[in-house]
């Protein structure tokens, strides 16, 4: 008799994990090294599921930038609040914003809206672009260099890596 299968999760949890198969890979293979047969694998699902996920290998990309980026600059803002006076947090905040608002404009990404210490942006909107993939991850990728350059400022020889 067979055992029964257990469901599989559609839901954000599943997602999280097969970015974090995405990530492992991406780093241990590279981009190209790593095949859609593999990441399925590592992840514990069949060759097709990934899609049902991500449209193609380029979004889990995007995706696995994203939430790197975004766990090093929640991990960044609380660094940042714990040792710095709230005033000055605001303004230091302020300063990496308007950096952020300039890497936008450089990379034809909109810039969407900032709440507290959130800073939302998008590519191919309002005007589809077909390297929105592209202009995304590389504005995520120069987003890391304001972030490094208040820290090490802010902490006198920190690092945005140390973090």
């Amino acid at each position: 008799m067979k055992k029964p299968r257990n469901k599989v999760q559609t839901g954000g949890n599943r997602r999280q994990e097969l970015l974090g198969v995405c990530a492992r890979l991406f780093r241990e293979k590279g981009f190209d090294g790593a095949t859609i047969r593999d990441i399925s694998a590592a992840a514990g699902m069949h060759s097709g599921s990934p899609f049902y996920h991500f449209p193609n290998k380029q979004e889990m990309l995007l995706a696995v930038m994203e939430e790197g980026l975004a766990q090093g600059l929640r991990r960044s803002e609380a660094v940042l609040a714990e040792r710095l006076p709230p005033e000055r947090v605001v303004g230091v905040l302020d300063e990496v914003f308007s950096a952020f608002d300039e890497l936008a404009q450089r990379h034809g990404v909109e810039k969407i809206k900032t709440i507290g210490d959130a800073y939302m942006a998008v590519a191919g909107a309002p005007v589809a672009r077909p390297d929105h993939v592209r202009a995304a991850a590389d504005m995520a990728l120069a987003m890391l260099d304001p972030m490094e350059m208040v820290v090490c400022r802010e902490f006198k020889g920190g690092s945005a890596a140390k973090v």
